[in-house]
């Protein structure tokens, strides 16, 4: 589903450069649970972003279901971006402004796509039908991550990116979002980066990083 080939990811500093992520290959599976893991500072993040195409790498090549997506159109490029691929951020990432249907109808609204039911049947899914009309400022933490989720799902991706999802959630909140999470990974590949060795049980793999290289998994 998604194959890294030699990603080297750099930075300018001064007059010299800092490497985030050194020369990386990987293979993530279609259908799978994975967690990466690894201290503050490992190049997770710079990783899971690569992957999403939030970023893009100094060197090597990243392909999604088998096309290198260097070689893609920029149309091409877009209609990746929101169809197979649904993000998930610690900090949620939902506009104040907008009742909850609303930030999960954003992502169908920017494709032109007819919503016919969708966004209210993945807000049903993720337990928040109560919820449609209400504003990120009157839901608690754990229901704006589910809000977050209901977007992330609402295009129908093959691939789910999850940034430390339960990062800003407490314990049982938290692993109330994992098992969410885990409850669709059966359907979408799931890539999650966690600190946490408790939020891997239910992965498939589990992989190591440290100091922008792969070292193995756990």
């Amino acid at each position: 589903m998604i194959t890294l080939t030699g990603v080297t990811r750099s930075y300018k500093l001064g007059n010299g450069s800092i490497t985030i992520l050194d020369e990386t290959d990987l293979n993530i599976e279609s259908g799978k649970f994975i967690c990466i893991m690894g201290p503050s500072g490992s190049g997770k993040t710079t990783l899971l972003n690569i992957m999403g195409l939030l970023d893009t790498p100094s060197t090597g090549t990243v392909s999604i279901k088998g096309d290198d997506v260097a070689k893609m159109s920029k149309k091409a490029l877009i209609n990746l971006k929101r169809r197979t691929i649904g993000h998930v951020f610690q900090q949620f990432h939902l506009i104040p402004t907008l009742t909850a249907a609303e930030n999960v109808a954003l992502p169908m609204m920017f494709a032109n796509d007819n919503m016919d039911g969708r966004v209210e049947e993945v807000l049903e899914l993720v337990g928040l039908s109560h919820r449609l009309k209400h504003k990120p400022g009157e839901l608690s933490g754990g229901e704006q991550q589910r809000v977050a989720i209901a977007r992330a799902l609402v295009m129908k991706p093959d691939i789910i990116l999850a940034d430390e999802p339960t990062g800003a959630l407490d314990q049982k909140t938290g692993a109330n979002i994992l098992s969410l999470l885990e409850s669709v990974s059966d359907k979408v590949t799931l890539v999650m980066v966690t600190h946490s060795r408790a939020l891997t049980a239910g992965s498939d793999r589990i992989i190591n990083i440290e100091d922008g290289k792969i070292t193995g998994e756990i």
